[in-house]
């Protein structure tokens, strides 16, 4: 009995063994799917708002069909999406109908680092309807942060310099290793990019003048056509790789053509 006792124990406790190591398994593969769909999830709605950036604007309205002209400067009015704000490496915002309904909205995408000034860090959205007889800078969104990307790790400047530091530690073949250098290459992105038409990078940060909005050829801000997104994005502890122990890493990037 003792003997068929020891030989059940020894069973046993292989098959739990091996219960512990699927169950570790199916967090992590559920941890690292979540990442990868959420990242793809925020980087689908930042393009769809891209792509509604300046809609409608005043070349798209009859003034003979509007209850009042559009007023002086347009850039103030309601009815009139100017395209983009601001732009830097960490932070848009823009004007344009995102929602369909008409509304033209004031939409900002800022970066957040993480505590002590290092990464993993947040990317916000938020976004506020455009009041009317207010300037585009002065549209009050910085209290309507409502939804985030956690995770990213990529806060470099456009010169792939400057970015922030990596927290953490991580186990590694019996060892550890810096997070910082471990994800090193990851870093070093930029979260955007600008180009103009002949395809020159534009260098932010930028911000809506009325002198470069009111311009022919557009000046400022006004010389951007096309916006790339670079989204780097690493799992939780959850997502740990079982076979050696690193948190995986989402890389995503889009390009943008903007109406501005």
């Amino acid at each position: 009995m003792l003997i068929t006792v020891a030989i059940l124990i020894i069973i046993m406790a292989a098959v739990f063994q091996q219960i512990n190591k699927t169950q570790k398994r199916y967090r992590a593969e559920e941890s690292k799917l979540d990442m990868t769909q959420e990242t793809r999830e925020f980087m689908d709605q930042m393009v769809r708002d891209l792509r509604q950036a300046g809609y409608p604007n005043t070349k798209m309205y009859d003034g003979a069909n509007l209850a009042t002209a559009i007023m002086n400067p347009a850039s103030s009015d309601e009815r009139n999406a100017v395209g983009l704000v601001a732009f830097s490496d960490k932070d848009i915002w823009f004007e344009g109908d995102v929602d369909g309904d008409g509304d033209v909205d004031s939409v900002r995408y800022t970066f957040l680092a993480g505590p002590g000034n290092t990464c993993p860090c947040q990317l916000r959205r938020a976004q506020v309807q455009k009041a009317n007889a207010t300037p585009p800078t002065g549209q009050n969104i910085a209290a309507s942060y409502t939804t985030a990307l956690d995770g990213l790790i990529n806060s470099s400047d456009s010169n792939g310099g400057n970015s922030l530091p990596l927290s953490g530690t991580m186990y590694f073949k019996g060892g550890s290793v810096s997070t910082d250098v471990y994800f090193g290459n990851y870093k070093t992105v930029p979260v955007f990019r600008a180009f103009n038409a002949a395809g020159v990078e534009v260098v932010g940060p930028l911000t809506f003048t009325q002198a470069d909005y009111d311009a022919s050829p557009k000046t400022g801000i006004y010389t951007i056509r096309t916006i790339t997104i670079n989204l780097n994005v690493m799992a939780n502890n959850n997502g740990s790789d079982l076979q050696n122990n690193m948190r995986p890493v989402s890389a995503m990037t889009a390009s943008v053509r903007v109406v501005n």
